[in-house]
C-alpha cells in the first residue's frame, strides 16, 4: 500500500465529507477511494470513518490521524516546492519505459508541453514490452499499470482506466452470448501475459468484495493489448482490455461489450522512480510534471453491448 497516497485520499475524504467528492476531487476512480480506505484502516487496524448511508462520521481516532496526515502531506508539499526550486532548470537523460499503447495515447499529446518546458533534458523512450520485474530495469522512470508489485518503490498514481470485456458479432454468432459472469461454458478468450514474468491475466467482472474471476480455455495467448484486440476483432475470442482502446472497434461495430454493468475495478497507471538517486532527481522531477495524466476514466464512452444479469 502506498501511505502516503492513503493519506492523501483519507484527508481529501474528510475535508469534501464525502468518498465520491474527494475521488472527483483526486481525479480517482470512485471504488479505489472506498478500497484504498479500507485497506487503510486494515492496515492501522481502527475504524478512521464510519459510514451511514447520509453522512460520513469521522471517530476519535480517526481525527487525531486526519490531524497526523495533514502535517505530513504539508511537510512533503513543502518539500517539493523545495526540490523544485533547486531544480527549475533539469538537465540531462531521462529514461522512461512504457507499454507502446501509453506512448501513443498519454504520454505522445504532453511531449510537446515537456520540450518546451525542459529543452535541457534527452528523452529517451523504451517503448513495448516492459522488464519482468521494475527492479530489473535500468529505466528512472517506468510507467506501469498496477497493482504495484512493492510498495516501497516511489510512484505517482497518474489515472484509472477503465475495462471492458468484449467480443466480435461473428465470435458471437459461432459461440452464442454467455448466460452469466459466472457461466462461460465452453467460450474461449485472448490471454493476455506479461512477458518474462509468464504471468496471465484472468478476467474479472465486479468491483471490489463482489469481483468475480474467470479463467477461459483458450488457444492463444499475446503480450500486447492491441493485438489482443485485434485479434478479438477477427473472431478470435473474448477479451477484457482497456475502454480507450476498445472503443474503435466498439464505435465501428467491430467488437460488442459483454456485461457492461459488471465491469471490474479500474486498473491505475502509476509513474514509478525504481532508481532515484541524486542524479536522477533533477530529471524525475521533471517528469512528474509531464506524465500527470488527468480525467482518464470516462474519457471513452460507448454504448455498443450485449447484457445479461449477472
Amino acid at each position: 500500500m502506498d501511505r502516503l497516497h492513503a493519506m492523501l485520499v483519507f484527508a481529501k475524504v474528510v475535508e469534501t465529507g464525502s468518498f465520491a467528492k474527494a475521488a472527483d476531487t483526486l481525479g480517482l476512480a470512485r471504488p479505489s477511494v472506498t478500497v484504498t480506505i479500507r485497506n487503510l484502516e486494515s492496515y492501522l487496524n481502527a475504524q478512521l470513518i464510519r459510514r451511514s448511508t447520509r453522512q460520513l462520521n469521522v471517530t476519535a481516532g480517526g481525527e487525531a490521524f486526519y490531524q497526523h496526515c495533514t502535517r505530513v502531506l504539508t511537510d512533503v508539499a513543502k518539500f517539493e516546492d523545495e526540490f523544485r526550486a533547486e531544480c527549475d532548470t533539469p538537465r540531462g537523460k531521462l529514461r522512461i519505459e512504457m507499454p507502446a499503447y501509453v506512448a501513443k495515447n498519454f504520454l505522445a499529446p504532453r511531449l510537446a508541453e515537456f520540450q518546451d518546458r525542459y529543452p535541457e533534458i534527452e528523452l529517451i523512450l523504451s517503448v513495448g514490452e516492459l522488464s519482468a520485474t521494475i527492479a530489473q530495469n535500468v529505466a528512472d522512470c517506468t510507467l506501469r499499470l498496477g497493482p504495484l508489485p512493492d510498495s516501497s518503490l516511489l510512484a505517482r498514481p497518474l489515472g484509472s482506466l477503465p475495462l471492458v470485456t468484449v467480443a466480435s458479432e461473428r465470435y458471437l454468432r459461432g459461440h452464442g452470448i454467455p448466460i452469466s459472469v459466472r457461466s462461460f461454458g465452453s467460450h474461449v478468450g485472448i490471454r493476455q501475459f506479461t512477458a518474462g514474468s509468464n504471468r496471465y491475466c484472468e478476467i474479472s467482472f465486479g468491483a471490489g468484495t463482489d469481483s468475480v474471476s474467470v479463467r477461459l480455455g483458450s488457444q492463444l495467448a499475446v503480450t500486447d493489448a492491441e493485438v489482443a484486440l485485434a485479434y478479438a476483432a477477427n473472431g478470435l475470442g473474448i477479451v477484457q482490455s482497456f475502454q480507450f482502446l476498445a472503443q474503435p472497434y466498439r464505435s465501428s461495430g467491430q467488437l460488442l461489450e459483454l456485461f457492461p454493468e459488471c465491469r471490474p475495478d479500474p486498473t491505475t497507471l502509476f509513474a514509478v522512480f525504481p532508481n532515484v538517486t541524486g542524479a536522477v532527481t533533477a530529471v524525475a522531477a521533471a517528469a512528474m510534471f509531464a506524465l500527470r495524466i488527468k480525467g482518464l476514466q470516462g474519457r471513452c464512452d460507448g454504448n455498443n453491448s450485449y447484457q445479461r444479469n449477472p
